[in-house]
C-alpha cells in the first residue's frame, strides 16, 4: 500500500517512475515530535519501500541516537522516555466543542468533550451569529481548556475552567473584527491556531499574532504574523522566550514579557533549485531549527539542524 501511495504521489506531482528505484521517505509536520527543552527531537519517516520508523535525534550532537518501527510495542515507551510524546496534539484531534440550546435570555451553554468525557462546560454570551468554536488544550498542570469563538463581530478567547458563580466563562481576550478587510479572516474569526506556553501563563494566537497573558487576562503585544506568512511558533521550556517563523523561513526569538526581538536564526541554506524546504520547526532551545527538504521531481530528501550562527548539521540515518 505504501508503494502504491508513492506511485500516486508521483502521478500527482509529475515524479519519474525511475526515481522509485531507491528507498524514498517523507516527513510530515504532524510527524515531528520535539521535547520541551529542545534537547531531543523525534520524527517519523514514511518510507516507500520499508517500514515507517521513528528516529530520535540528539540536537546538540546532530546524531540519531535511537529508532523504533512505527506501531511497535516499544515506540510509546521510547517516546515517553525521551519526553517527545506529543499527547496534546493527539488529544486535540479528538476534542469537540459545541453549544446547546438554552432558554436563558442572555447566555448559551458550551461544552468541551474528549471522546465521551466532558472536560469543561461554561456559559457564554448568547448572540445571533457565532463561528464553530476552537479548543486550545494543555494537558499537564496547570491544566488549560481555552475556547476561541467569534460572537457576532467580536473574536473572543474564554477560559472554560475559570468561571463565575453563575457558571459564566472568564473572557481572556476580545478583538472587534467588524472592520477587517479580509473576508476569509472575518468569516473564520482570528483564532484558528494557538500555542500555549509550557507554564500555562501565556498563549500566542494565530493568524492575528497576539501574545496574551492568561494570568492577567490581557493582551501583551502583537506581531504581524499574518502579513509575514509565518507558520510555526514555539515557546522556550521556561516560557520566557518565543520563536516565530517568518515568510523567508528565518526565525525571530522574542522576550515574551517585553515583546522585544532578541536575535534571529537565519533561513535554511539553498541547495538544488528543486530541493525546497517542506517542513521547518524551531526548537525550544531557541538556538536550533529542524528542517526537512523534499524534491517532488526526484524524491530527493535532506534533513538539517540549523543553528543561530547559520551553521548546520545534516542528519544521517
Amino acid at each position: 500500500m505504501k508503494l502504491i501511495f508513492f506511485y500516486l504521489l508521483a502521478i500527482c506531482f509529475g515524479l519519474s517512475v525511475q526515481s522509485f528505484g531507491q528507498t524514498q521517505f517523507y516527513v510530515g509536520h504532524d510527524d515531528i515530535f520535539p521535547d520541551r527543552s529542545g534537547k531531543i527531537i523525534a520524527f517519523k519517516a514514511t518510507s516507500s519501500r520499508t517500514s515507517d520508523s521513528v528516529y530520535f535525534v540528539d540536537v546538540a550532537k546532530g546524531e540519531v541516537i535511537d529508532r523504533a518501527a512505527d506501531g511497535s510495542f516499544g515506540l510509546e515507551f521510547k517516546m515517553m522516555k525521551a519526553k517527545v510524546l506529543n499527547r496534546e496534539n493527539i488529544m486535540e484531534k479528538e476534542l469537540k466543542a459545541f453549544s446547546v440550546f438554552s432558554d436563558k435570555q442572555n447566555f448559551e451553554q458550551y461544552f468541551v468533550r474528549l471522546r465521551d468525557s466532558t472536560l469543561a462546560s461554561a456559559w457564554l454570551p448568547k448572540v445571533l451569529n457565532h463561528t464553530e468554536p476552537k479548543v486550545f488544550f494543555k494537558q499537564d498542570n496547570p491544566r488549560k481548556v481555552l475556547l476561541g469563538v467569534r460572537l457576532n463581530r467580536v473574536a473572543m478567547l474564554f477560559d472554560m475552567l475559570d468561571t463565575a458563580d453563575s457558571g459564566a466563562a472568564k473572557m481572556l481576550y476580545g478583538r472587534d473584527i467588524s472592520k477587517v478587510d479580509d473576508f476569509q479572516e472575518f468569516n473564520q474569526g482570528h483564532l484558528q491556531r494557538a500555542v500555549i506556553s509550557p507554564t500555562g501563563n501565556h498563549i500566542f494566537t494565530m493568524p492575528d499574532g497576539t501574545l496574551i497573558d492568561l494570568v492577567k487576562g490581557k493582551k501583551i503585544w502583537d506581531y504581524p504574523y499574518n502579513k509575514t506568512g509565518s507558520s510555526d511558533v514555539v515557546f522556550s521550556g521556561d516560557g520566557t522566550l518565543i520563536a516565530i517563523e517568518s515568510q523567508d523561513r528565518s526565525v525571530s526569538v522574542f522576550d515574551v514579557q517585553r515583546g522585544k526581538k532578541l536575535y534571529r536564526i537565519p533561513p535554511p541554506p539553498k541547495f538544488d533549485k528543486n530541493l525546497e524546504v517542506e517542513q521547518l520547526m524551531p526548537l525550544a532551545d531557541m538556538q536550533t531549527c529542524f528542517v526537512f527538504y523534499f524534491d517532488f521531481k526526484t524524491s530527493q530528501t535532506k534533513i538539517l539542524l540549523i543553528k543561530v550562527d547559520g551553521s548546520y548539521q545534516e542528519i544521517k540515518f
